[in-house]
């Protein structure tokens, strides 16, 4: 009889690094029905379980972990046993269980089964860390259910102390916990303000009854970045790189996307009291480690100070200083031949983080040589002569590599006319995004479709290298295809709404090749992004074309499919819905047109609607909707005016507390008010006349408007004159 331990043992040795034997083991049906629960059982057995057993409990609680840990990399199937089985919530309480006297080697087994676990639930849950990824629909919900339980407060309490742990090993499994699961927002958050239980009882100590501390973190904690940034930046001074490129790795993830914790990791450390010690930033030693000698450390630190460098000047130019010190070592790793593959694809994704939506910091790029360094890559494993198909004999880490190197030139491109123009004419890369088009790997198609998207925003470039080229059927191919991987589809569609603007010559061409219907049929996907991007289109298609062709491409769409969206509980698609209504209504046979398919009530009421809803992108589009729809005929205004709901509204988006709402505003005021010059009754009953009059400074401000803006002087000179401008015309006799 073969003992529990030599079993598990033999199936330890069996599975690992072995995925054909992982998958040999579902189909016989021994994860499903028996595996999954027996290993479950034994990471938790006890001495006493094993009667007449020679055995060790510990011995076969490693074995069990082992096991587990390898089961978790395996298929999603093999994954799904796991779920059922419950075996993230027995390694959990296989921790809080541990006792001082067990062996480091079981505490650091359990710390890696529940990173492995941990790592596979949250690539179910997505997003992927590196590249696009697949999709696991089937197991996603109960994957992000056992990934919320291992960021719940009292889970964190039983396993985030091993970051302290004397074993190094397990201090890094610990680490790479947090780089590799945190990805939502909510776990980030979670993470951030932990603290250990003994902390928060200090906290709670002195104070009374009704002054309950929080019950993950404290006040004190919070306000220097959390219990958790701090250890991790001081293993960031150890001097073991494996712990340090696990440290980075478990900032990068803390800090993406987080002002909060990007701003006191760019700051000296602090101690637990909060006071400046004399140790420099993480941003500072990890900008350090960027010149390790050791690829992994080198790219951990470069995405630990990307992360940070981003989460301090999102969206904003500032000083890029700290990107080229990491352009340096990023375009190394990246034109480095000698180098492995998935190092350099990991190379090309730092340097997307980098410079996505970063205009400066993608001129940097461009300047510091990543693009040539980035074009020599894909032309180097992307073959365009004589090219008949993929076949299936490429390796998927070249794969991996092409998807990487196209996210990044994706980014360079994405702002700059210059750069764009250097990527067709200079580097000539489109006959190499063109295949990659029709590659077997969702990532990389994916990758090229999002460059298509990138280099057709300028026009020089649509009109002449994406018709050349064909690129921009390629990329409609893509969008025909009903068995796509929709993520493909939703970024083909982006790029196919640069190739309909007005000024594109692909237009005509793909409105012949059935493009109206398509978008009819994607307006109705039950995927957001799709059915967002298909409105999008359709909002490029109806800007600025003949009234015969709007009325085709409604037809197609259907008016009564566009009245509905115009309520969508979704604020980007009703944002959509009422600026193709704002595209269309451009003449007064066009205003004509909405008011016969939508009718008088249902036109005004969805733009009353819009007037009062909270977002602000809706408001925006409502109100130059209204503007655009106002000068239509006598009794179309008159109807409008009739509304006092709407002019009520529109006079407190005069005070909005964002200025784009408040230019919109009195924009479609002076419309309103030019088009009626001698009706003026309406506007001064509704009083928006002395909120005019507030603006310019002819009222001494008294209190704030409904929207929270202070009723005063404006501080925008545009708005202030045509302010001006509207009171003239009130005031003018009628």
């Amino acid at each position: 009889m073969v003992s529990i331990l030599a079993f598990l043992k033999q199936t330890k040795n069996s599975i690992i690094g072995n995925p054909t034997a992982k998958v040999a083991f579902h189909r016989e049906g021994a994860v499903s029905t028996y595996f999954a629960n027996f290993i479950v059982e034994y990471v938790n057995v006890s001495p006493d379980a094993l009667v007449n057993i020679e055995d060790s409990a510990i011995e076969i609680r490693t074995e069990a972990a082992h096991v587990i840990t390898s089961l978790a990399s395996g298929s999603k199937e093999t994954l799904h046993s796991l779920l059922a089985a419950g075996a993230h919530e027995a390694i959990l309480w296989a921790i809080s269980e541990l006792q001082p006297n067990d062996p480091p080697s079981l505490r650091t087994a359990l710390a890696r089964t529940l990173r492995a676990l941990a790592t596979s639930y949250a690539e179910i849950v997505g997003p992927s860390l590196w590249g696009l990824g697949e999709e696991n629909n089937e197991i996603q919900s109960e994957a992000r259910s056992a990934l919320d339980s291992i960021f719940e407060t009292q889970s964190l309490d039983i396993y985030l102390p091993l970051i302290s742990d004397p074993s190094p090993v397990t201090r890094v499994a610990i680490c790479q916990l947090i780089s590799n699961a945190v990805r939502q927002p909510e776990h980030r958050k979670m993470v951030a303000e932990w603290v250990p239980m003994a902390d928060r009882a200090k906290e709670s100590k002195g104070k009374r009854g009704w002054e309950k501390p929080g019950v993950g973190h404290t006040h004190s904690s919070v306000r220097v970045g959390g219990w958790i940034t701090q250890t991790l930046s001081a293993l960031l001074r150890s001097k073991e790189p494996k712990l340090q490129e696990a440290a980075l790795s478990a900032l990068a993830a803390l800090a993406k996307d987080t002002p909060s914790i990007g701003s006191v990791l760019a700051k000296p450390s602090t101690d637990r009291e909060g006071a400046t010690s004399s140790q420099p930033s993480a941003l500072f030693i990890a900008l350090t480690l960027c010149k390790s000698r050791q690829v992994n450390l080198q790219l951990a630190a470069c995405l630990c100070a990307t992360r940070i460098i981003r989460s301090n000047n999102n969206n904003r130019s500032t000083d890029i200083t700290p990107a080229w010190t990491l352009l340096h070592v990023l375009n190394n790793i990246i034109s480095d031949v000698h180098e492995h593959n998935l190092l350099r694809a990991k190379a090309c994704f730092v340097l997307f983080a980098l410079s996505s939506d970063q205009k400066e910091i993608c001129r940097a790029a461009v300047k510091s040589g990543s693009l040539a360094k980035l074009s020599d890559l894909i032309k180097s494993i992307t073959i365009t002569e004589d090219f008949q198909d993929w076949g299936d004999s490429e390796p998927e880490s070249t794969s991996k590599l092409r998807e990487a190197a196209l996210t990044a030139v994706s980014a360079l491109a994405l702002f700059d006319n210059e750069i764009r123009h250097e990527i067709t004419s200079v580097f000539c890369l489109i006959p190499h995004i063109t295949v990659s088009l029709s590659h077997p790997q969702a990532g990389v198609r994916y990758a090229a479709c999002q460059c298509v998207r990138a280099i057709s925003r300028a026009v020089a470039v649509l009109r002449t290298s994406i018709v050349d080229s064909g690129v921009g059927l390629s990329l409609y191919k893509i969008l025909e295809n009903r068995d796509e991987d929709r993520r493909v589809s939703a970024v083909a569609l982006a790029g196919i709404c640069n190739l309909v603007n007005n000024f594109s010559p692909l237009r005509s061409t793909l409105i012949n090749k059935g493009l109206i219907p398509r978008l009819a049929e994607l307006t109705s996907s039950p995927y957001h992004s799709l059915k967002l991007n298909a409105l999008w289109a359709v909002k490029n298609l109806v800007h600025k074309c003949t009234p015969e062709d709007e009325n085709t491409i409604m037809e197609g769409i259907g008016w009564e499919r566009l009245g509905t969206f115009l309520y969508d509980p979704n604020m980007e698609i009703r944002e959509q819905a009422l600026n193709i209504l704002c595209n269309i209504a451009s003449s007064a046979s066009d205003i004509e047109m909405i008011f016969g398919h939508l009718g008088y009530e249902r036109t005004v009421d969805a733009l009353n609607s819009a007037l009062g809803c909270p977002d602000e992108g809706v408001l925006c589009q409502g109100i130059n909707c209204l503007a655009n729809i106002a000068n239509g005929s006598a009794e179309q205004r008159a109807y409008i005016l009739s509304c006092a709901s709407i002019l009520n509204g529109l006079r407190n988006c005069l005070t909005h507390s964002k200025l784009e709402v408040r230019q919109a505003a009195v924009s479609c005021v002076r419309s309103l008010v030019q088009g009626v010059p001698q009706q003026h009754k309406e506007v001064r009953d509704a009083r928006i006349d002395i909120t005019l009059r507030h603006i310019v400074g002819s009222v001494v401000p008294t209190s704030p408007s409904i929207s929270g803006h202070v009723m005063g002087v404006e501080e925008d000179a545009e708005v202030r004159k045509i302010a001006r401008l509207i009171l003239d015309l009130l005031e003018r006799p009628e």
